[in-house]
């Protein structure tokens, strides 16, 4: 699956509106994010995203700031190389700008928007440094920790970040859900096996609730060699007990529960 595939499938979930500024033009409302881009991205997708089921593409008005003041738009943005994706599709519920050599510092990205519209900005950079993570356990079970671990690279470890995790806990066959926000620490507490080793681990205690389990990533900080980033990244787990999950394949036993002999 391609890193945009997962990424629309991820947003579906998570339609959300954080760390904007908003003002209100004419009715609509005009917000702006900021994302330092690092040393070592070499190409990146500025990308908005929106409920298709609500809004459409004229509904958004979508514009960059690069760190030098340089405004791009759709219509500029061909004469500056930079491709626009998704904004020729009626039906579409996403636009992006791919920017490539984008230069370090900080760029801004603006919308316009319906007063009541839920979006997210989700900035995708191509780079050396990448964030790294997973469930360490392959089929968590019910009722015991839930163990999450990840690293920063350029290629070497980056140490001293700051790692946070946002699950989303879905009950199975219900609509019901809950939130949790962890701190991945490098520290050697708990099952962080050792301190400073560049490996951040976090750990869910209540998985009482079988169901997914959706970890949204967040890592921010100064690398050595690619100065201030940001990265998120994010995907989801089954938490169940052992018998669910030695069925899980076959839908006509999923909720059939073991015989007594």
């Amino acid at each position: 699956m391609s890193k945009w595939n997962l990424k629309i499938i991820l947003l579906s979930f998570y339609l959300f509106v954080s760390g904007m500024a908003p003002t209100t033009i004419l009715g609509q409302q005009v917000s702006e994010k900021t994302y330092p881009v690092d040393k070592l991205t070499y190409q990146i997708d500025f990308a908005l995203f929106w409920d298709y089921r609500k809004y459409k593409k004229t509904d958004f008005s979508f514009s960059l700031i690069s760190p030098t003041g340089k405004k791009i738009d759709e219509d500029n943005a061909k004469q500056l190389g930079v491709e626009v994706l998704g904004s020729y599709d009626p039906d579409a519920s996403f636009r992006a700008y791919r920017v490539p050599g984008p230069g370090a510092g900080l760029w801004t990205m603006v919308v316009g928007h319906p007063s009541d519209a839920h979006f997210t900005f989700s900035p995708l950079p191509y780079s050396e440094l990448k964030l790294n993570w997973d469930f360490t356990q392959k089929n968590p079970l019910l009722n015991e920790p839930l163990i999450l671990q990840a690293t920063l690279t350029e290629p070497e470890l980056v140490k001293g970040s700051l790692i946070t995790a946002k699950i989303t806990r879905y009950k199975e066959w219900t609509v019901e859900s809950s939130s949790f926000d962890l701190v991945m620490v490098d520290n050697g507490t708990g099952n962080d096996k050792e301190a400073n080793d560049g490996i951040y681990t976090a750990t869910l205690l209540d998985t009482s609730v079988q169901g997914s389990y959706c970890a949204d990533i967040y890592a921010e900080g100064t690398a050595p060699t690619a100065g201030p980033f940001q990265r998120s990244d994010g995907h989801c787990t089954f938490v169940a007990t052992q018998y669910s999950h030695d069925h899980a394949l076959d839908p006509n036993k999923r909720r059939v529960p073991p015989q007594e002999e």
